[in-house]
């Protein structure tokens, strides 16, 4: 991502649009010094570069050379930048890659940071393997999902604050990109969609698929976290034929539940998380439309009322039978 890299080593990861100035709470970078103009200069990305504008009234600098006020000039790896006089902090710029999604911590009481975190479509923070929360793109909305089961998913705007590693991070975003995607259906309801889960006799196995009235079937392949989501089908299959309402269908204590798979509350999570994230790579889902996986406080449950199980080469749950056939 582009960069700047102060006299001490720090790094100021660049916006689209990155305004330095006074404005505190409206400029990107605030510098607090009075011979800095409210609004003082805009860096920005413009026909695949990097430009400098000046808007001050004391000027900027660009390799010690004073530029002509708002006038554009473009900016190269390696340049060197100032505001208001040559004797002000340098900023040196070090990467001059297009505009990124990142996250970033500042230093205390300076627009730098002493750590930036770039973004991708789905991701774990902090880690995979010490998750808190799950950040990810939904129909081009960036989202926030915790991954305690208390909070609800959270829409995120440029320079939106998130919390984790008892830290706070702003959210920078990056241009949307231009290139044509492909356009994923958009999943409303689960009307016309139902899952067939295949099962292998000792249950190492799960292949999963899904069959919708728009894409025809998925093969959503075999993957560890499909036994979780089996677990929790199977509880809403119980649950369907003892004539349980739809509403309460399925529900599991997210504790009991990682007990009965022998792993802790946040690998639970992160099994989530998985499953959440490759049904997302071919459905458009969003915040407020059907969750694979649904959550309230402290519980869980499978979303899809409409399942198939099959196991070993035998139909376990047809979705039309009245009870669930079990075999050794």
């Amino acid at each position: 991502m582009a960069t700047f890299t102060d006299q001490d080593g720090y790094a100021l990861p660049i916006a689209p649009h990155h305004v330095f100035g006074r404005l505190a709470g409206v400029v990107d970078s605030a510098i607090d010094a009075p011979e800095i103009s409210r609004i003082h200069a805009v860096v920005y990305w413009e026909d695949n570069g990097w430009w400098l504008r000046d808007e001050s009234r004391n000027g900027s600098w660009l390799n010690g050379r004073r530029v002509v006020s708002s006038q554009p000039v473009p900016l190269q790896k390696g340049d060197a930048i100032q505001f208001a006089g040559l004797s002000t902090p340098l900023l040196t710029l070090s990467d001059v890659s297009p505009p990124a999604t990142f996250l970033c911590r500042y230093v205390p009481h300076r627009c730098v940071c002493d750590e930036v975190i770039p973004l991708h479509a789905h991701q774990l923070l902090p880690s995979e393997q010490d998750a808190e929360i799950a950040v990810y793109i939904a129909k081009q909305q960036w989202c926030l999902e915790p991954l305690d089961s208390h909070n609800p998913i959270r829409l995120l705007n440029d320079k939106a604050w998130i919390r984790f590693k008892g830290q706070r991070w702003q959210l920078r975003m990056g241009e949307v990109p231009k290139e044509t995607v492909p356009l994923l259906p958009a999943l409303n309801s689960w009307q016309d969609v139902h899952f067939v889960f295949h099962v292998s006799q000792d249950e190492e196995e799960v292949q999963l698929t899904c069959t919708d009235g728009q894409s025809g079937q998925i093969d959503l392949a075999i993957r560890s976290h499909h036994y979780l989501c089996l677990l929790l089908a199977r509880q809403r299959i119980v649950d369907r034929c003892s004539g349980v309402s739809d509403i309460n269908q399925g529900w599991l204590y997210v504790d009991r539940l990682a007990r009965s798979l022998g792993i802790t509350e946040s690998h639970l999570n992160i099994q989530i998380y998985r499953a959440r994230s490759q049904f997302s790579e071919h459905y458009a889902l969003t915040p407020d439309g059907p969750a694979l996986i649904e959550r309230v406080p402290g519980k869980v449950r499978w979303g899809c009322p409409d399942n198939v199980i099959i196991k070993g080469g035998q139909t376990e749950y047809d979705g039309v039978e009245t009870s669930i056939q079990h075999h050794a």
